[in-house]
């Protein structure tokens, strides 16, 4: 569970019509329909491997309009409200309806390709097939545009009551999700981190011009920093010709420009700091 603390950000004209409402409006009559039918309608939505070998292709889109209760349910629709809401303003109607499909598939994929599994016979009954419904796949696909798009926008835990912003908040997710996939529980695990991927995959793809968080360049950057850290060692460089390797700092603040305004706008010598800096590691 969490809540939103709003921030300042660019917004398009707003629509007349919003698609994450009516996805929320049209899931919510979906589960009582669900409810009047007695589970008739959960078993022709869910997905699962024996019905898609039968070419039941509509349950890969289906499953997400299916909930198991009114708390799945609840908690996918309000975090759907939550990040929903500033993402389609960001993308537009259109972009987000791809961006929540394109998570759910993908999320849907990831879990059938773990649970390929057909039923089994045992002492004379046939063994029922695991099967999925949920939104969280979608949602997991738009909290990671949100992230991608906003990564600076806080949330608050209601669970703990702890304050993040969502470059923060998403990783955390998908690592608990990650850890989560060796409990033998009812929750589908994949399904999420496909979404994840889904929604990553999409921004990267159709909306970069977007794409705020760049996380795997900040990690390859995080790394790159440890080894001239451990180069320099963080004292400051002696006087002289002989100079050794320059201050953590300094290699820090030429290898942020590198990633502001690209290697081409180094100076001569900021050049020559990074190449004998080079020069000594390799030494090493």
């Amino acid at each position: 569970m969490f809540s939103e603390r709003r921030y300042t950000y660019a917004k398009p004209p707003r629509q007349s019509r919003s698609m994450a409402w009516m996805i929320i409006w049209a899931t919510v009559a979906v589960f009582f329909l669900q409810l009047l039918t007695q589970g008739q309608l959960t078993a022709l939505l869910q997905l699962s491997a024996p019905e898609i070998s039968r070419f039941q292709l509509w349950r890969i889109g289906s499953y997400m309009f299916a909930h198991g209760s009114l708390t799945h349910l609840f908690v996918n629709m309000w975090g759907l409200f939550l990040f929903g809401r500033m993402v389609e303003e960001r993308l537009g109607g259109t972009r987000f309806l791809n961006l929540y499909f394109t998570s759910g598939f993908i999320g849907g994929l990831a879990w059938l390709l773990f649970n390929w599994k057909m039923p089994a016979a045992v002492g004379g009954y046939l063994l029922p097939a695991p099967a999925v419904v949920g939104a969280s796949g979608a949602l997991f696909g738009v909290m990671m545009a949100a992230a991608m798009m906003f990564p600076n926008q806080r949330i608050m835990l209601l669970l703990p009551p702890v304050e993040m912003p969502l470059k923060t908040f998403v990783p955390v997710y998908a690592l608990i999700e990650i850890l989560m996939l060796w409990r033998a529980d009812n929750v589908a695990h994949l399904a999420h981190l496909g979404g994840l991927v889904g929604g990553f995959l999409y921004i990267r793809g159709q909306a970069p011009e977007l794409w705020q968080w760049h996380f795997l360049r900040a990690l390859r950057d995080r790394w790159r920093r440890r080894g001239w850290r451990k180069l320099a060692g963080g004292k400051p460089p002696p006087a002289g010709p002989d100079a050794a390797a320059p201050s953590s700092e300094e290699i820090d603040r030429i290898l942020d420009k590198i990633g502001r305004e690209g290697i081409n706008r180094l100076t001569a010598a900021e050049r020559r700091t990074l190449e004998h800096a080079r020069e000594r590691l390799r030494n090493r």
